[in-house]
Parts: structure tokens; C-alpha cells; sequence
């Protein structure tokens, strides 16, 4: 009788383990499913979610909120740092990240949490968190460390914020050649655009003035 109960539980024992095994793969699968999302050319707005932070060192905690107005392009990150929201915190990604060269990217983009990263291989890492009792953004963790080079290629860059951008200066210019679009988009942002996101800028633009003149023309 014992030997038989030893060998019931020793089954059971068995197929929990293996459960927690296909759970493991799977867990692990999703993640990597979840990474080469944001491989794509631009900046996803997918929500991507981990369990818990990335565990890297600490800063020193600085409680300093940022201020547009007086910080330049080339902002200095450091622990504390508040952002008054998620608008305003990955603009100035948006802006360092050109500034700088660093082909910063998403790896979680939720509600209340936001993490950083810069090329493969690069140590860089931000972990930013929304705080209710402030309303803002803070830069709980940092690994403010860098062994990448110079990068001219640059997903958050996106046709959107191009056409936010450009969008009045290609209206008024809609035959503006895309060799010379390429141009001015490297030496204004040094970032290198392709004439294909060019021609989608340029079309993306000259489609809002088509629906503007069709919605006038609805009204007549």
C-alpha cells in the first residue's frame, strides 16, 4: 500500500512539474514574441507589459521636475526626474534621441510604466513610472551608460510626427522633391528618412488638404 501511494505521488509530483515547464515556454516565448514587435521601422504604440522592473543599479535620487523651457535637446537623465505626462516624456526621448544619435526604442510602453532601452548590446536603460499622487512621470531607474556609436537610423522618427512637423511647409510646396525632403530631414534632424517614408510624409500631408477642400465643398 505505501508503495503504491509513493508512486501516486511521485506521478503527480511529475505532471505538475512538466505544467510549470510548458507554462515557462510559453511565458518565455511570448516575451521574445513581444520584443521583435518593436523591430519594425517605427515606433509602436503597442502595449507591451513584464511583471516586474528590470533589475539594474540605482541612482541617487534627485527630485527635479523638468522644465522645457530652460533644458536643451541634449537633456541630462537622472533618478527623479519628473515629467508632468507621458506626452512630454517621449518628446524629449524623441528630441535626445536625435540630438544624440542613440536609436532609443520602447521595450514597455503601458499606462503607468515605461521602459527604455537604446541599441542592442547598449546598457542603457530608463524605467520610468507614473506616480498618482503627483500626476507626472518620474525616472525611478536608471543605467545611464552607453557603448553604442553614432546611429542615423531612428524608429521614433515616425511618419506622424513628421507630418506634424513638415506638414505646413509641404502643403505650401506640394511639388517639393523627395531627394531634397531626404536632405533637409537629415541636416535639420540628423536622422536619415528614405525616400519611401518621404513619399509617404509628402502623401500624408497633401491627403489632410485633399479632405479639408472635399469637406468645404460637401458644405456648398
Amino acid at each position: 500500500m505505501k508503495k503504491a501511494t509513493v508512486s501516486k505521488v511521485n506521478k503527480q509530483s511529475s505532471s505538475n512539474v512538466n505544467e510549470e515547464l510548458d507554462e515557462s515556454e510559453s511565458y518565455t516565448s511570448d516575451c521574445c514574441a513581444s520584443y521583435d514587435d518593436f523591430s519594425s521601422e517605427e515606433e509602436s504604440d503597442r502595449e507591451v507589459y513584464y511583471a516586474t522592473p528590470p533589475k539594474f543599479k540605482k541612482g541617487k535620487k534627485v527630485e527635479e521636475i523638468f522644465n522645457a523651457k530652460t533644458t536643451t535637446r541634449d537633456i541630462k537623465w537622472k533618478v527623479g526626474l519628473v515629467f508632468a505626462n507621458k506626452i512630454e516624456f517621449k518628446e524629449v526621448v524623441r528630441s535626445s534621441s536625435m540630438e544624440t544619435g542613440r536609436p532609443y526604442q520602447y521595450l514597455v510602453n503601458d499606462l503607468k510604466r515605461i521602459q527604455l532601452c537604446c541599441a542592442k548590446g547598449c546598457p542603457f536603460k530608463i524605467w520610468a513610472t507614473y506616480i498618482e499622487a503627483t500626476q507626472g512621470w518620474h525616472v525611478k531607474t536608471l543605467c545611464n551608460e552607453h557603448n553604442c556609436v553614432w546611429s542615423h537610423k531612428n524608429k521614433l522618427v515616425t511618419v506622424k510626427w513628421l507630418v506634424e512637423k513638415y506638414g505646413d511647409k509641404i502643403k505650401k510646396n506640394p511639388n517639393w522633391k523627395l531627394g531634397e525632403m531626404h536632405e533637409e530631414f537629415k541636416k535639420e534632424l540628423k536622422v536619415d528618412v528614405g525616400e519611401w517614408k518621404c513619399c509617404r510624409v509628402r502623401r500624408k500631408a497633401l491627403r489632410a488638404v485633399e479632405d479639408k477642400m472635399m469637406k468645404l465643398l460637401n458644405r456648398v
